[in-house]
């Protein structure tokens, strides 16, 4: 019998830490220059709207992109689209739209992603549901998690996430992620 420490459970806005944590990988292995880079520069089908071009990755995962609010409109006060870095409004499509732009830069699921260069080094075990949506980079199609939510683990699984953080990126004397 599975003690609470191992049973699996759905978190939902703690995946948003595991899409920016993706985005630090990304910035650490040089695949995306600089967080204050446009998106689009890197993820020509960026749909931001009216700001696309000025949409950076920094935006996106500080909740400042000045989109609207397209999931969940009932949950979330909707800024409409306004200039990214006016003002931090939270709701889910800063991340989904930053899952799906990283899912382009990798060329992979952020799945894999996740479990090749941080979960199964430290030990940890995640389930991550995909969306519907779909990138396409070389003609080849790659699924889309979502971004903000969806992701499934035990609390000491989870746990190891944290312990990781709290050890500045650092399992075992191997720095996973950036300082």
């Amino acid at each position: 019998h599975a003690g609470p420490s191992n049973k699996k459970i759905e978190v939902q806005s703690i995946t948003k830490g595991i899409t920016t944590m993706i985005l630090g990988l990304a910035l650490q292995t040089g695949k995306i220059k600089n967080i204050n880079d446009p998106v689009i520069n890197y993820y020509p089908d960026f749909n931001g709207g009216t700001y696309k071009d000025k949409i950076t990755f920094k935006h996106l995962a500080t909740a400042t992109s000045g989109l609207p609010v397209e999931q969940y409109k009932n949950n979330y006060l909707d800024p409409g689209n306004i200039e990214p870095g006016s003002g931090s409004h939270y709701h889910n499509d800063h991340t989904k739209h930053l899952a799906h732009a990283l899912t382009y830069i990798y060329g992979e699921s952020l799945n894999n992603v996740l479990k090749e260069d941080i979960t199964n080094k430290i030990g940890a075990k995640v389930e991550w549901a995909e969306s519907k949506k779909t990138v396409i980079k070389n003609g080849k199609t790659i699924p889309v998690v979502h971004g903000y939510a969806f992701t499934e683990w035990t609390a000491t699984d989870l746990a190891r996430v944290g312990w990781l953080y709290a050890n500045n990126g650092n399992w075992n004397g191997v720095q996973l992620l950036p300082v």
